[in-house]
C-alpha cells in the first residue's frame, strides 16, 4: 500500500507542478496529451497569444492579463518570448510620424537584424526587393498589401510567399512584378490607407488585398484607439463618426477606447473593406481578397472571415483562402519561426506559395485580376 500512495503523491506533485509551469516534459508526452484531444484554447486566449505573434506595438502579457499555467503551456506549446526578441518598433528601421494617420512607415534603404533574419528596406520605402523601373512596355506591376506575414518577419526576403510566388509566374511565362507593400502590425484600416495614398503612385495594375488574424480579431480596432488616445486626427469622417457614435471623448485612455470601439468591429472592417474594392473599382484596378492564416488553429479566423460572407457577397471580387496551406504538416509548431513567435518559418512560407500558387493556376477569375484574360492553367 505504501508503494501506491508513493506513487499516488508523485503523479499528484508532477500534476501541480504542471500547472505551476514549474516542470517541463519532453516533447514526445506533449505529442501524446496533445493526440488525446484535450479542448484546444478559447478563442480569447488564441486571441491573446495571436497579439504577441504580430506586431502590436504592445507588450503580449498586457493583452494575457496573466501568464499562462504549465498545462496550458504543454498543449498550445506557447512560450514568452525573450526580453530582447525584437519589435519592429524596437528597431531602426521604421520611421516614426506625429501627423501620419499609418503612424509609422519602414524606413527606406535600411537594413538590420530582425527576428533572426536579415530585413532590408528597398529604396522605395518597402520590405522588397529593388523594384523594376517603370516603362511602358514593363512588367504588370500587381500589389500585394498586408501585414507582418507577407511582409515576412523572420525569414530573408527571398524567402517570402510573394517572391516565391512572382519568381514562379515569370518562370510560367507571365511578364509580372509583385510589389510588396505589407507592413508588420498594420490592421484593416491602415491597409486601407495604403490602398488609398499608395497604390496610384507606384502606377499598380492589379491588388492583393490580404486578411488575416489581425484585421478581424477583436482588437481589429486597436489603430483607431491608439490614434484617438494620442489626439491625432482619424482622418476619414466613417472614423471619426464611428468614435463620436461609442461616445469616444477627449483624454481618454486607449484600452477604455477600444472598449467604447469594439461593438463596431464589424461596421469598420465592412467599411475598410468596400472602400477598398471601390477605390479599385473606380481606377479600374482589378483586386481579390487574399486570406492567409498562421501555422496554427485557423478556426478563429475562419469563423470570423465566415461572418462576413454577406459582405463578400456583394463586393463581386475573387477570394482566395489559404486556410489549408500547412495541412500537410502534422506539428505546425515546427513552421514557426520560434516557439514563442508565430511567424511562419521559409517552409512555411513555401507551403503558401505552392498553396497561392495552386488556387491561381486553377481559378480563372483570379487569373483575370493577376494577369488580364486567361484560361485556367492545366497541371
Amino acid at each position: 500500500m505504501s508503494g501506491h500512495r508513493d506513487l499516488r503523491a508523485s503523479l499528484l506533485t508532477i500534476g501541480l507542478l504542471l500547472l505551476l509551469g514549474l516542470f517541463t516534459v519532453p516533447g514526445w508526452v506533449g505529442e501524446f496529451i496533445t493526440r488525446l484531444h484535450v479542448p484546444a484554447m478559447s478563442s480569447r486566449e488564441a486571441d491573446a497569444v495571436t497579439a504577441g505573434y504580430y506586431e502590436d506595438l504592445l507588450d503580449a502579457a498586457v493583452v494575457r492579463g496573466s501568464t499562462p499555467t504549465g498545462l496550458v503551456r504543454l498543449m498550445t506549446k506557447h512560450a514568452d518570448p525573450p526580453a530582447d526578441w525584437p519589435r519592429l518598433h524596437d528597431t531602426e528601421g521604421v520611421v516614426w510620424d506625429d501627423d501620419s494617420y499609418q503612424r509609422f512607415t519602414l524606413s527606406p534603404g535600411s537594413m538590420f537584424s530582425y527576428k533572426g533574419a536579415p530585413l532590408e528596406v528597398n529604396a522605395d520605402g518597402y520590405r522588397d526587393r529593388p523594384f523594376l523601373p517603370r516603362t511602358e512596355d514593363g512588367p504588370r506591376r500587381i500589389a500585394i498589401v498586408g501585414s507582418s506575414i507577407t511582409m515576412g518577419s523572420g525569414v530573408p526576403v527571398e524567402m517570402t510567399y510573394e517572391n516565391m510566388l512572382e519568381d514562379s509566374l515569370r518562370a510560367e511565362g507571365h511578364d509580372i512584378e509583385i510589389i510588396n507593400l505589407a507592413v508588420a502590425g498594420y490592421r484593416g484600416t491602415q491597409l486601407l490607407d495604403v490602398v488609398l495614398e499608395s497604390l496610384e503612385p507606384l502606377g499598380v495594375e492589379a491588388v492583393l488585398l490580404v486578411i488575416n488574424d489581425l484585421t478581424v480579431n477583436p482588437r481589429a480596432m486597436l489603430h483607431v484607439a491608439r490614434l484617438l488616445s494620442e489626439g491625432r486626427d482619424p482622418k476619414y469622417a466613417f472614423l471619426a463618426d464611428v468614435a463620436d457614435r461609442a461616445g469616444v471623448v477627449s483624454g481618454m485612455k486607449e484600452e477604455a477606447i477600444l472598449g467604447r470601439l469594439a461593438p463596431f468591429n464589424d461596421e469598420v472592417t465592412e467599411w475598410w473593406i468596400t472602400t477598398a474594392v471601390q477605390w479599385a473599382r473606380d481606377h479600374q484596378v482589378p483586386i481579390a481578397l487574399l486570406i492567409v492564416p498562421q501555422p496554427a488553429t485557423v478556426e478563429p479566423l475562419r469563423k470570423r472571415v465566415k461572418g462576413l460572407q454577406p459582405i463578400f457577397e456583394t463586393l463581386d471580387v475573387p477570394i482566395v483562402s489559404l486556410y489549408r496551406s500547412y495541412d500537410l504538416v502534422r506539428d505546425q509548431s515546427s513552421l514557426w519561426i520560434r516557439p514563442w513567435d508565430r511567424h511562419p518559418t521559409s517552409e512555411g512560407h513555401e507551403l503558401l506559395h505552392q498553396a497561392l500558387l495552386s488556387a491561381i493556376r486553377k481559378r480563372a477569375d483570379v487569373q483575370g485580376v493577376l494577369f488580364g484574360q486567361e484560361t485556367p492553367h492545366e497541371d
